[in-house]
């Protein structure tokens, strides 16, 4: 059996099992071939597919990708006014059906992930064409026009301008790729009835034998829907409105393009249409809002260990340097006075350890051991103790150190 594929891309896909290719790219695109009749030495294309249902694994994919497009949406929330909608198709929708293909019916699918989608210049295009059927009697000239001598729709002008732009300017509306969560495709037939009159050979008779096109559409699909645009002063429009009422307007306009002019292929026949557009924005938002709040909150606490860490580390090492330049009696006072008067362990340290080193060091004629083991006892109540017990003994030798009576 003969693949027509790019060489490339044959010498890949020859020797595999068809079945167990994910990408609905290669099926849709590649995986048509020809079945060849020895007898009459005819071709025949190979049927479409009943259906083709994405795979889990692709459903998958698409749910992180679209997942990780709203954690940096929600990046630009401070900046930018955003729009994430959700329509439900209404019937079916072809979009991408007069690009090149071996069927000369196409279907457009995302090149990286292999699904169907709707392309951002696709959205933005069709929503300026509403605006122009809507506003302008689809008539694109009459706006330069209006622009340059003014008139009363003057207002609608400026607002085309700043939404979509002209030559001098950029327009301020950004429109993003539209997939869906889930979806079917399904074979459908374009039936040509006058073949050779379309194809400008022979005038229209009823001899001729028609001629059905097979094709894919899309059904059963919730498309989700993505706007933004960059938060400005009144100032910085042409239309004097604010960027948040511009925004309003345009996403208004778009829901209502969706419901009345469609987008893709066959819309004249009822193919594009959309019904229950909901606003999503704010709770999708709010998702990812939190969980970035979160772990900004856990990225804090985490850099925060480590300065103190490493501010520890660097008391440490200064107080190694510190300590390593005194001289023994200089570092037993120090040791001394960094004593902690609540824990037991250090009192009984004073009067045992530390007190038999205070004696050798008085004994070698330094005495500010001596004075800072009394100020330790003195703030742990052991300096005026009964003469009973046996510190009172201790206390007594430090003060014939210090020469005190």
């Amino acid at each position: 059996m003969p693949f027509y594929h790019p060489i490339d891309t044959k010498d890949i896909f020859a020797t595999m099992n068809k079945s167990l290719i994910d990408n609905l790219w290669y099926v849709i695109h590649f995986n048509q071939f020809t079945q060849h009749r020895e007898a009459k030495g005819l071709e025949k294309i190979k049927p479409i597919k009943e259906q083709i249902s994405p795979s889990s694994h692709a459903l998958e994919g698409l749910k992180k990708t679209m997942l990780l497009r709203e954690m940096s949406l929600s990046s630009l929330n401070k900046t930018h006014h955003i729009s994430m909608k959700t329509g439900k198709l209404l019937g079916k929708l072809v979009h991408g059906m007069g690009a090149a293909h071996v069927r000369e019916t196409s279907l457009t699918l995302h090149p990286l992930y292999g699904v169907p989608y709707i392309p951002a210049s696709s959205l933005k295009g069709a929503l300026r064409n509403w605006v122009l059927q809507a506003f302008f009697n689809g008539n694109e000239v009459s706006i330069e026009e209006m622009e340059e001598h003014g008139t009363n729709n003057q207002t609608i002008v400026k607002i085309f301008i700043d939404l979509f732009g002209n030559q001098e300017r950029r327009g301020l509306l950004q429109c993003y790729d539209a997939f869906c969560d889930d979806f079917l495709l399904k074979p459908d037939i374009l039936t040509v009835h006058f073949k050779d009159y379309y194809g400008g050979s022979k005038p229209a008779t009823d001899n001729q034998s028609p001629n059905p096109i097979s094709f894919y559409v899309v059904e059963k699909a919730n498309f989700h829907f993505v706007m933004t645009m960059s938060k400005r002063d009144e100032t910085r429009t042409n239309s004097g409105l604010s960027s948040k009422e511009l925004f309003m307007l345009a996403t208004n306009w778009f829901v209502t393009m969706l419901k009345e002019q469609g987008i893709g292929s066959k819309t004249s026949s009822g193919y594009g249409y959309f019904n229950q557009l909901s606003d999503e924005t704010e709770e999708r938002l709010k998702i990812h809002i939190e969980k970035k709040e979160e772990l900004q909150k856990k990225q804090f606490e985490i850099e925060e260990e480590k300065r103190k860490a490493f501010e520890e580390e660097e008391q440490r090492k200064k107080l190694e340097g510190k300590l390593a330049a005194m001289t023994p009696s200089e570092h037993l006072t120090f040791e001394i006075a960094n004593l902690d008067m609540n824990k037991q362990f250090d009192q009984d340290r004073s009067k045992n350890e530390l007190y038999e080193k205070v004696i050798e060091m008085a004994a070698l004629g330094e005495f500010e051991p001596a004075k800072e083991l009394k100020k330790f006892w003195q703030q742990t109540n052991s300096w005026k103790v009964n003469k009973k017990k046996k510190q009172f003994e201790k206390v007594k030798k430090l003060k014939e150190l210090l020469c005190e009576d």
